[in-house]
């Protein structure tokens, strides 16, 4: 029982860190096609790996993306923008995590799964790679900063 708890508090963390997340950050539709891409090309992991802990942004692949969007859209992102697309990312791991979660719960609609618990196994790896977006936030924010001065 001490388990269950563990994981809900972990989900309600998560969960009150993407409200706050979309309470600032106002990401359009630019930042959240970056986001869900990174949240999906740039894990060490399948979005769906049974073991989530070894779920994490890959700073390498984030690096390589970031460059070549940033390259293309530049002279129309604001410093704003540039200044959300790595709390985009983390957004979108948070927003996967509680969909994944909440289609779970009402008994797995909406995303295909190959197996009872695979929503539930998706939910706990989009939690812990948003853990470690949020470690690594300073560096994302660093390389899409670095990419925009040289390219605006």
């Amino acid at each position: 029982m001490s388990a269950l708890k563990n994981w809900i508090d972990e989900i309600d963390s998560s969960a009150t860190i993407a409200a706050e997340v979309f309470s600032f950050a106002c990401i359009d539709h630019r930042q959240h096609d970056f986001g869900d891409a990174i949240r999906f090309a740039a894990n060490f992991v399948e979005e769906d790996c049974p073991q989530a802990d070894k779920a994490g942004v890959n700073l390498n692949i984030y690096w390589a993306f970031a460059e070549g969007f940033i390259k293309e859209t530049a002279a129309t992102l604001t410093e704003a923008e540039v200044n959300t697309l790595g709390i985009s990312c983390f957004a979108l791991a948070c927003e996967l995590a509680t969909r994944f979660l909440d289609d779970y719960i009402l008994g797995d609609k909406y995303f295909k799964i190959k197996y009872p618990e695979h929503n539930l196994v998706r939910t706990r790896c989009q939690i812990a790679l948003a853990k470690d977006m949020r470690k690594k936030m300073d560096a994302m924010n660093a390389i899409a900063r670095d990419c925009w001065e040289r390219y605006r």
